[in-house]
């Protein structure tokens, strides 16, 4: 669905100030499904609302039709990072970040081999290595050899 409708994100807007949590996941799903650059704005002002995983995931599916937008990329791989969001919603990122930009990603990818998070070391080197690119493997090789390298 393509609209350019400004009065009708707007409306949707408005129906994301109500109390009821199906009514803003709805909400949240239809601006992902407008495709309009217009609907970023709501969606982002989402992932800084302490309303629960699930709004939080509809606002993360959303925005992955907009990846495009370095705004977004990048909010998206802030979040990933914060060592305050807990592990299953920093998973949720990996997933949609992984799944749409796959080339993009893989830097950051890469470093979170570094992370606290064992599970989310783990999604990213599964990430990588489905990627089959011979240059992505090497690269994950040779910052896990480091690593082990540091340890010794």
């Amino acid at each position: 669905m393509k609209t350019d409708s400004l009065a009708a994100i707007k409306m949707i807007e408005a129906f994301l100030k109500t109390d009821d949590p199906e009514t803003k996941r709805e909400c949240l799903k239809i601006l992902g499904l407008t495709n309009n650059k217009r609907a970023i704005k709501p969606l982002m002002a989402q992932l800084e609302t302490s309303e629960g995983k699930i709004l939080f995931k509809e606002a993360v599916l959303s925005l992955s039709k907009f990846l495009k937008e370095k705004q977004v990329f990048y909010a998206l791989m802030k979040k990933m990072k914060d060592k305050n969001i807990d592990k299953e919603t920093r998973l949720i990122i990996l997933s949609t970040l992984s799944n749409s930009q796959q080339g993009k990603v893989f830097p950051y990818l890469i470093n979170i081999i570094n992370d606290r998070d064992d599970d989310l070391k783990l999604d990213a080197i599964k990430v990588i290595a489905e990627t089959r690119d011979t240059r992505n493997a090497e690269a994950l090789l040779k910052k896990i050899f480091d690593k082990i390298v540091k340890l010794i």
